[in-house]
């Protein structure tokens, strides 16, 4: 938490608390930025709203994208492509291949004058989402993320008047729970997280 304070971002340790049991993060219009620890940014959103989010995408940038690509779009969880890249991902021959698609990171950038992708995915996904109101966000970051990478989509977010989202670092074990060596040393297998 001193890390975020000096470089700005206040955060009231009772809000984090209180809140860290009783949130519930949401499984329906959720807009999920997945932040790995190269620095490459993908987007995960409800299915409800990839392809409106998609369409309007292709509409702004003038994307040809054909049936089978839109089909593998919609049924796929998340993807990290630039907008560049589209066409030459979701035009592949088959769905095999759109897989094996190397991610390359949607663009992040807060520098005046660049592109930022992943603004534009945002915007889409409000644009298009039925009840925009009803859309939350959420950052989900690998524990060695650059802070420099994170801080880039924060201040993405803000840029869009976007100030509450959920951050997910990862699980946590239930204090509660059992020890992983006490199950082991009862023959059975430590409990793994989710």
């Amino acid at each position: 938490m001193s890390i975020l304070q000096k470089e700005g971002l206040v955060l009231a340790r009772r809000t984090i608390a209180k809140y860290r049991e009783e949130l519930k993060i949401p499984t329906s219009n959720l807009f999920t930025i997945t932040v790995d620890k190269t620095g490459l940014v993908a987007v995960g959103v409800s299915q409800e709203t990839r392809q409106g989010m998609l369409q309007s995408i292709a509409e702004t940038y003038s994307l040809a994208i054909p049936p089978m690509g839109m089909q593998y779009f919609v049924n796929s969880p998340s993807f990290g492509v630039p907008i560049a890249e589209i066409p030459q991902w979701l035009g592949l021959a088959n769905q095999d291949l759109m897989k094996e698609y190397p991610f390359h990171g949607i663009p992040v950038s807060t520098e005046r004058g660049s592109l930022n992708e992943l603004k534009e995915w945002i915007n889409a996904a409000r644009r298009t989402t039925p009840d925009p109101s009803k859309l939350r966000f959420a950052i989900k970051g690998d524990r060695d993320v650059s802070y420099d990478k994170m801080k880039d989509v924060i201040a993405t977010l803000q840029d869009v008047n976007i100030n509450r989202f959920n951050l997910i670092t990862g699980l946590e074990a239930d204090p509660n729970g059992p020890k992983p060596e006490a199950a082991e040393e009862a023959g059975g297998e430590a409990p793994k997280p989710n």
